[in-house]
């Protein structure tokens, strides 16, 4: 039975709940994000913004609005789940080590890469569920509950659960309980004739043992009771951001809360922007009107045995109701009343610059939340647009994503951890035979985040710049690791040329210039220059040649430079020799023609002297 009395659960279980003292900043912190992810409308914070709005108007907002703050989150979490396309992102299950009591298709690696119900692998739960939920709500916690009675007859089946801030009851990791609200209703009998009511159901999780209780008409009733084995509580709190301590107990905030301030300003903004749109770009008519309206003869109401209601016809005004659509009859002024405008109707001129400041604002909140965590260059708004340059800083992209990426892993080792436990605490009595199993779970640091016309960008200004070729080289393959990413042979070439040329990120007229001078020898220079002609080749006569040491690489190319150097050598000697044949071919015909000039010179010469 639980650690705490039944009355004491009742409390937590009960309408308001007797919730832990992080509670309610924890869940301001999460419904300040939640709002903008989700992408519900913020209708407490407009009600701040604008408090003497009718409630007819904030129902209007409502209606027309469109959750335009939901995309940017939506990008960083996009982005940030390349985590997983990173080069240097593995879980490493052993290969040994398994007790020979675990039948194959039972071991730790086959349940979590391919049998986690739910989601077939552990890694598709860490990106597809986790990921955005350690963004939103950094003081989430994550129970590890089987689905059945866990038995020594049987495997269990347990699956990692994020429960929000709002479902936290109470947790305490010093005394080691928690109670959580499950987001499961159930429908439960109230009375003789079958009527239902919705209610609640709860977990109550400590080291010893797991409860869940469900209501009923009669309090609370446990319908699931299991015993642990292993002496530790399969709950932790999400690794995030710490933000404050209170004496054993810490609250985080997101590590993507800075986005909020501006996101909140984009939602009012746009609220607004929607209303000004329909006041400024739709003309406002006017037109005079002086006949009362017949039901209530001018004065908007009539008259019932319950008292005067509004009269349905005009709508109150008193006034005949004019359609756009229907002619308008004027009647003539009568003597001593105000003469009719001519013409009796209009259109109200309008300023729509407002409209464009707003939606510049608007859209420049959206990319200041992005630049909030250094990811402007997810912003679609068009740099004449935007006026803002989107420069990124790579360091410190990286320190955010690895940070990310180190709360990922915590869970993820956390959460295979206790599947272990779980799974194997029966069958596998000593703890450090079950240890043995783990997988390592290394934090990648290698991201492939920027798109490809911010490295293009990075390369040509580099080669601008004439910066150090290594570093161009550099950057030239990760636009290729970029560029060919879904195209692993392709990109596998690629990298064959990056890593085999002795001259990376060097222009041909630079290597013309290096081999002029004598800066480089002439090997380098032609296994440089015929690069992919010689890794095409190498490919093609050897399909092993990618995975052989850089040595026998380099060999081989070396071998195809002397080659290639034998044939331009020769077919320099051609050409010399073609040129030199032509050069000679000339004399003789200038020699010929000369002799030729000097005897028609000395006939003439001799007629003349005649």
């Amino acid at each position: 039975m639980p650690m705490i009395p039944n009355d004491l659960l009742q409390q937590y279980f009960g309408s308001g709940g007797a919730y832990y003292p992080l509670h309610t900043d924890s869940v301001n912190l999460y419904n300040a994000l939640r709002i903008h992810a989700d992408g519900e409308f913020p209708a407490d914070m407009i009600r701040k913004r604008r408090p003497s709005e009718p409630d007819e108007i904030l129902a209007y907002r409502e209606q027309t609005y469109k959750p335009i703050t939901k995309l940017p989150i939506s990008k960083v979490i996009n982005s940030l789940s390349k985590i997983r396309r990173s080069p240097d992102w593995s879980i490493d299950f052993p290969k040994e080590n398994i007790p020979s009591k675990i039948i194959p298709e039972e071991t730790l690696e086959e349940y979590c890469t391919n049998n986690l119900p739910g989601y077939t692998s552990i890694t598709n739960w860490i990106f597809g569920l986790l990921l955005k939920q350690n963004a939103i709500d950094a003081n989430a916690v994550v129970a590890v509950i089987p689905r059945e009675t866990v038995s020594i007859e049987t495997y269990a089946k347990p699956v990692p659960i994020v429960f929000n801030s709002d479902q936290i009851m109470a947790y305490d990791e010093h005394y080691k309980f928690c109670i959580l609200k499950s987001k499961v209703s159930i429908t439960y009998v109230v009375d003789d004739n079958n009527n239902t009511k919705t209610g609640a159901r709860f977990y109550y999780i400590d080291d010893l043992e797991m409860i869940i209780y469900d209501e009923s008409k009669d309090g609370f009733q446990i319908v699931f009771q299991q015993r642990i084995t292993f002496g530790e509580m399969p709950v932790w709190k999400l690794h995030a951001e710490a933000y404050k301590q209170y004496d054993n107990m810490s609250l985080n905030k997101s590590r993507i809360e800075t986005m909020t301030t501006f996101l909140d300003e984009a939602a009012c903004e746009y609220s607004d922007l929607k209303g000004s749109k329909i006041q400024h770009l739709y003309p406002l008519f006017w037109y005079y009107q002086n006949t009362d309206c017949a039901p209530c003869k001018g004065t908007g109401k009539i008259p019932t045995d319950q008292g005067d209601k509004q009269c349905s016809t005009c709508g109150g005004g008193g006034k005949v109701k004019f359609s756009p659509f229907a002619h308008m009859a004027v009647q003539a002024p009568k003597i001593g009343s105000t003469e009719v405008p001519t013409p009796p109707a209009g259109y109200v001129g309008r300023d729509t610059k407002i409209l464009e400041l707003q939606e510049a604002s608007v859209d420049k909140n959206i990319f200041k939340s992005l630049s909030a965590i250094n990811m402007q260059f997810l912003d679609q708004t068009p740099l004449s647009i935007s006026g803002d340059a989107k420069q990124v800083d790579r360091e410190e992209l990286n320190n955010f994503v690895y940070n990310f990426a180190e709360d990922l892993v915590y869970s993820s080792d956390k959460s295979i951890y206790f599947i272990n436990e779980w799974r194997y605490s029966y069958i596998i009595p000593d703890k450090n035979a079950r240890q043995a199993m783990l997988p390592q779970i290394p934090v990648p640091q290698n991201y492939d985040l920027l798109p490809e016309d911010y490295l293009m960008k990075e390369v040509s200004d580099a080669r601008t710049a004439k910066v150090n070729p290594l570093l161009i080289a550099i950057l030239e393959q990760q636009f290729a690791a970029k560029k060919f990413y879904n195209e692993p042979e392709l990109a596998g070439t690629v990298g064959l040329y990056f890593d085999l040329d002795p001259l990376p990120g060097t222009s041909v007229d630079e290597k013309t210039i290096l081999i002029s001078n004598k800066a480089i020898t002439e090997e380098d220079f032609i296994i440089s220059t015929y690069m992919a002609q010689f890794i095409k080749r190498a490919l093609r006569e050897d399909p092993k040649f990618a995975t052989k040491e850089y040595s026998q690489q380099m060999d081989l190319l070396k071998k195809y430079a002397a080659e290639k150097s034998k044939i331009n050598d020769a077919a320099t000697s051609m050409i010399d020799a073609a040129r030199q044949k032509i050069l000679d071919e000339m004399k003789a015909a200038n020699a010929q023609q000369a002799q030729g000039t000097s005897a028609t010179a000395g006939i003439s010469n001799n007629n003349a002297a005649a």
